[in-house]
């Protein structure tokens, strides 16, 4: 319970609490829909109101839930990197205000110190950087141990052509203070590194978050295997895995597809488990959902980052389906302090995720198979943004996912099979 908190306070506020989501990107306004079912009124804090307006517009067109109950109580601005004008706008509010959720893996840190100022017994300051700056990260786990791939952190192309030639020549490129594949690539030449080194320094630009960035970047060993992400949270000490997801890559690295569950063995199983626990313990993640990723390599886990907060896209929504949980509602809780006793269970359904995209840029002039998709009895959703006639981009970032499919079977082979058939068979013509 935050240290403001009594047991009468918490009743008087009862019909009247806040949950405050900070710069929420366009997934994580389904914290507004899940908070509404929990009776609670919602305060999105945001440092750039017009991008999360839009933000906001984008959830609504592809969540039917949010265009039905999803209601922004207050919609407050206030300075990026300036704790105090957060604290002074929610000031009228502070006393009822019974938890925050970060809104991206850009606020974790933010969130954390907001909370703390606050009263809530969230991750201190110097765990909440490592669990959102990938360099900080990285050093944390180094130092505790925690199996993850080589790496140096570097600020120049000088240093970053030393650190390439010193980890074999076949490394990750990444952007330390973003997330979502956003300034992540694979260099396997000099100048293929000169090139994407560019990339990077230009798109550094043009995020729209509004927070100060850190000019490191990180050169990683590429390790590869099968790729996965773990979601779990931990509450007073407990460390829960829920969910194993396999992770479908395209060949610029951006996740296109998910199996929901992963299929994994009983030994891949508690690799997965171990690396998670250790690195959840090792980030200082506290009160808090996480969302790790995992390559398995030669029967070992490697972390690749860990988030401090739910998957995004539709996970959270296909994980309640099958499951019957909600991580969103959990984040909640946990933010809330409120006691939180789920635990694993079997799957009652096999799913998976698959992003639509174009391999070009261009005028979208025909769209193959995306009806015989729709008709198919493995297929109950297809969120489309694009038809005919509309411009599209070459898939390079997450901002290009053009839309995505919902896929359902009983079991993990007929899962792939129709997910193999749909990606073989949808395609944007430009």
């Amino acid at each position: 319970m935050p240290q403001h908190m009594s047991q009468d306070w918490e009743s008087r506020i009862e019909k009247d609490a806040y949950l405050v989501v900070v710069d929420p990107v366009a997934h994580f306004f389904r914290y507004v829909t899940t908070a509404r079912k929990k009776g609670l009124k919602i305060i999105v804090l945001s440092a750039t109101p017009e991008v999360c307006r839009a933000e906001e517009k984008g959830h609504a067109r592809i969540d039917d839930a949010y265009c039905a109950d999803g209601v922004v109580d207050l919609f407050l601005g206030y300075d990026a990197d300036d704790e105090q004008s957060a604290l002074d706008v929610l000031a009228p509010y502070r006393d009822r205000i019974v938890g925050l959720v970060a809104g991206d893996e850009v606020t974790v840190a933010a969130t954390a110190r907001l909370g703390r100022a606050l009263g809530f017994p969230y991750a201190s300051e110097q765990d909440a950087g490592c669990q959102q700056i990938k360099s900080l990260m990285k050093q944390r786990l180094v130092s505790r141990n925690v199996r993850t791939p080589a790496f140096r952190a570097v600020s120049t192309l000088e240093e970053a052509t030393a650190a390439f030639n010193a980890l074999g020549r076949d490394c990750m490129l990444k952007m330390v203070d973003y997330a979502m594949s956003y300034g992540v690539y694979r260099v396997r030449s000099p100048q293929e590194l000169a090139e994407r080194w560019s990339e990077i320094e230009a798109r550094r630009g043009q995020l729209d978050h509004g927070f100060s960035t850190v000019d490191t970047v990180l050169v990683e060993e590429h390790i590869g295997g099968r790729e996965f992400s773990v979601e779990g949270y931990e509450q007073g000490g407990r460390i829960e895995v829920l969910n194993f997801c396999e992770k479908l890559s395209h060949q610029n690295l951006m996740v296109v597809g998910h199996y929901i569950p992963a299929r994994t063995s009983d030994a891949e199983a508690e690799a997965l488990c171990d690396v998670a626990r250790d690195c959840v313990s090792a980030l200082g993640i506290r009160n808090s959902v996480f969302h790790a990723e995992v390559h398995l390599f030669e029967g070992q886990g490697y972390i690749i980052e860990c988030a401090a907060r739910p998957p995004g896209q539709y996970s959270v929504g296909v994980l309640e389906r099958i499951y019957g949980f909600d991580l969103m509602d959990l984040s909640i809780d946990l933010a809330r302090g409120k006691p939180v006793a789920v635990r694993s269970r079997p799957p009652s359904s096999w799913n998976a995720i698959m992003a639509l995209y174009a391999e070009k840029s261009g005028i979208v002039r025909s769209i193959d198979a995306l009806d015989e998709l729709r008709a198919r009895p493995e297929c109950y959703a297809v969120k489309c943004a694009v038809e005919p006639g509309d411009p599209v981009n070459q898939l390079e970032t997450f901002r290009d996912v053009l839309g995505l499919a919902l896929l359902e079977a009983p079991d993990p082979d007929a899962i792939q099979t129709a997910y193999d058939w749909a990606r073989s068979s949808v395609h944007f013509r430009v």
